[in-house]
C-alpha cells in the first residue's frame, strides 16, 4: 500500500507538472496569437501604404505625361509660328528689294 501511495503521489506530481506545462503552453499560444494579429495588422497597413504610393506614382506619371504632351504641343505651335514668320520675313525682304529697285529706277529716270 505504501508503494501504491507513493506511485499515486508520483502520478499526481506528474499530473500537476503536465497541467502547469499545458497552462504555460496555452499562455504562450495566446501571446503568439496576439503577436500574429499585430503583425497581420502591420502588414495590412504596409500594403495600404504601398497601394497609396502606387496610386500616387500613377497620378504623377499621368500628370507628367500631360505636361509633356502640352510642352510638345506648345513646341509644335511655336515651330509653326516660326515658319510663318520666316515666310513673312522672306516676303518683306522681297518687297523691300522690289521697292529699292523701283526707287533706283525712279532716281535714274529723274536724272
Amino acid at each position: 500500500r505504501d508503494r501504491s501511495t507513493g506511485d499515486m503521489g508520483a502520478l499526481q506530481e506528474q499530473l500537476q507538472v503536465a497541467k502547469r506545462r499545458v497552462s504555460q503552453l496555452e499562455e504562450d499560444t495566446r501571446a503568439a496569437q496576439g503577436t500574429l494579429a499585430e503583425r497581420e495588422q502591420h502588414v495590412a497597413e504596409l500594403e495600404a501604404q504601398v497601394a497609396a504610393l502606387e496610386g500616387d506614382q500613377s497620378e504623377l506619371q499621368r500628370s507628367h505625361q500631360l505636361a509633356l504632351d502640352a510642352a510638345h504641343e506648345e513646341a509644335e505651335i511655336e515651330r509653326s509660328r516660326l515658319a510663318e514668320l520666316k515666310q513673312e520675313l522672306l516676303a518683306a525682304t522681297k518687297e523691300r528689294a522690289a521697292a529699292q529697285e523701283e526707287k533706283t529706277r525712279a532716281l535714274k529716270a529723274l536724272e
